[in-house]
């Protein structure tokens, strides 16, 4: 994945969120999560949104999800600034 990428963490059952950038090799990770069904939002400017759905995390399980970003148009994420 890409350096400097905010990766949003969602469990859908109660809506609690997290987030981290991804680091200087472009991985990211969240630790000490509660069992459950997640959503994954990986957003960068210049980059289309990426949401996964219906990711399952169980109890002392790790889980690997890669993401590949694709380029987007050049208002992809844009937020006023010129």
């Amino acid at each position: 994945m890409e350096v400097g990428a905010s990766v949003t963490l969602t469990n859908t059952g109660t809506a609690l969120s997290q987030t981290q950038p991804t680091g200087d090799t472009g991985l990211y990770s969240f630790v000490n999560l509660v069992p459950g069904n997640y959503r994954l939002t990986v957003e960068k400017q210049g980059f289309k949104r990426v949401n996964r759905e219906n990711i399952v995390i169980f109890v002392q399980q790790t889980t690997r999800v890669d993401i590949t970003l694709s380029v987007g148009g050049k208002d992809e994420n844009h937020h006023g600034y010129q």
